[in-house]
């Protein structure tokens, strides 16, 4: 990757700290907003509607705090977005949006104005959306390499047009296809890994470093377009490492007396049930429709009033009075203990595979998130192998850790990276970067004031000594808008097993 090699030695850069977890719609969600996630509201792909009683599909209208593109229209300065994550359905900007990740297949709502899905739809490179990966299913085999291909040079196409017939101050662009690769191939990627020197690994490996060639020519190509005076920035969402594990914290939970299995459930781990569990039951439940009835169902499958605790997704939560359908555990000193003595439990956990203790870290949500959303936040949120081993949420797995160092596949870690580069701009490096430190950084790069609501610091190391003696940091006015749950549906019922789909088969959601 020669250009990325040049631009990262006239760069500042540095590792950016992701959210905790390092998961990606809270991640993006933080860099688009500048604030934690107890100020946005976005912890996961799904997210509770108080008005539906329903947990949903996270989308751009739940998003709770605003965005560093409606910050930048505020001030007349025009944005050009193209396939970033959570940004369906499009909003209304002074500029463009062309949706990314969370964007229905067959949509024909993925732009504003809409007419720009029409000129989209008529380059001679096709434009793809994204590339969903099955990590379990695609690391045996080359076969997304060309969707991934595909979609890297439709990205450059819009780019391209867009620059030349919709100008904007303001453009960001999101490459998905170094996530999709490193989910699927890390074990050919990572020297560490046993599978890296393997003629197999020689083979994989030969065709997926042209992909990173051909995006190192995008970002070529792009930097060679740009005028002396524009400031570039590359920023990740996370980081990856390899993934050793999944810890199966509900049968965890249900080993030491916090989650309970009512009869329904139990019946579940009955001799006659073991087939069921290990292949068509499983593959089904996987399903779009077979995890809109796996969400429903857990209801009759969880005793509740026996359940003080309950993994979703990547977080520990409290079953919880007031807040909880079923709420069992008080709030005060109840919840104090019982998250407490949960937390201390689990970090005397021992790896049966390694005899090692499993939890490099383990936080309480106070700790990690603050604003008017903490209260839907996950009560603990630890970190496994240092982000080597999955919280696995499912309830039809018998084991508590389940052994994936024979096959690893790519996992996120919380140190991601960041460039920037431009007149201003310093060269070295940069220290203690968080990912809510991009946006008011970014809009103090564009002279403009730091709005009060961030949670994030200007990084004014990364500039030159004498910009920054000329332009001290400045305050804006505190944000005061809040998210109102969608009282209408924004994904149809067809639209939202599919994407649930994808992302159960990308390991997100279990």
């Amino acid at each position: 990757m020669p250009n990325f090699a040049e631009l990262l030695a006239k760069s500042c850069c540095g590792i950016l700290k992701s959210t905790q977890p390092p998961y990606t719609p809270p991640a993006w969600s933080s860099f688009y907003t500048g604030v934690n996630p107890g100020k946005h509201g976005i912890y996961g792909f799904t997210f509770f509607n108080p008005v539906t009683k329903r947990r949903e599909l996270s989308n751009s209208r739940v998003m709770g705090s605003k965005k560093i593109w409606q910050i930048l229209n505020d001030h007349g300065i025009s944005t050009g977005l193209i396939n970033l994550p959570l940004t369906y359905p499009p909003e209304k900007v002074d500029g463009y949006m062309i949706t990314g990740m969370m964007t229905p297949e067959r949509s024909r709502n993925f732009t504003y104005p809409e007419s720009l899905e029409g000129e989209i739809g008529s380059l001679e490179t096709e434009y793809i959306v994204d590339v969903p990966v099955v990590p379990v299913n695609d690391s045996g085999n080359m076969h997304v390499l060309k969707p991934l291909r595909k979609s890297m040079e439709g990205r450059r196409a819009a780019y391209q047009h867009m620059l030349k017939h919709h100008p904007c101050d303001f453009v960001m662009m999101v490459f998905v296809t170094p996530d999709r690769l490193q989910h699927v191939y890390w074990k050919y990627l990572d020297e560490k890994c046993s599978l890296y020197d393997t003629r197999t690994g020689e083979l994989f490996r030969k065709e997926i470093l042209q992909l990173y060639g051909m995006l190192d020519g995008i970002i070529g190509d792009i930097i060679a377009g740009l005028g002396n005076e524009t400031n570039v920035f590359i920023i990740s969402d996370h980081g990856f490492t390899e993934l050793r594990s999944e810890f199966i914290m509900n049968n965890w939970l249900k080993s030491e007396g916090f989650f309970n299995l009512a009869s329904a459930g139990k019946q579940m781990w009955m001799p006659g049930y073991k087939r069921l569990r290990s292949g068509r039951m499983v593959k089904f439940l996987s399903s779009g429709l077979g995890g809109r009835l796996r969400e429903r169902g857990m209801n009759n499958l969880v005793d509740w009033g026996r359940s003080a605790a309950y993994s979703r997704e990547q977080g520990l939560f409290i079953n919880l009075v007031d807040r909880d359908k079923h709420g069992l555990i008080a709030q005060g000193a109840e919840y104090e203990n019982t998250v407490r003595e949960i937390a201390d439990k689990l970090k005397r956990f021992i790896n049966p595979h390694d005899g090692i203790e499993l939890v490099s870290s383990i936080s309480f949500k106070d700790e990690l998130y603050h604003g008017d959303f903490a209260w839907v936040a996950p009560d603990l949120v630890p970190v496994l192998d240092d982000y080597r081993c999955y919280v696995h949420d499912g309830i039809l797995r018998k084991t508590l850790v389940e052994d994936r160092s024979e096959d690893p596949h790519g996992a996120h870690h919380a140190d991601g990276i960041f460039m920037a580069y431009g007149p201003n701009i310093g060269i070295g490096g940069v220290e203690n970067a968080r990912i809510i430190d991009a946006a008011p950084t970014i809009l103090y790069s564009m002279g403009l004031p730091v709005p009060q609501h961030m949670d994030g610091k200007v990084l004014a190391g990364i500039f030159r000594h004498d910009f920054v003696s000329k332009n001290p940091v400045s305050g804006d006015a505190e944000d005061t808008s809040m998210r109102s749950a969608a009282d209408d549906d924004v994904y149809s019922q067809e639209e939202a097993d599919a994407i649930e789909e994808q992302l159960r088969g990308m390991g997100y959601l279990s």
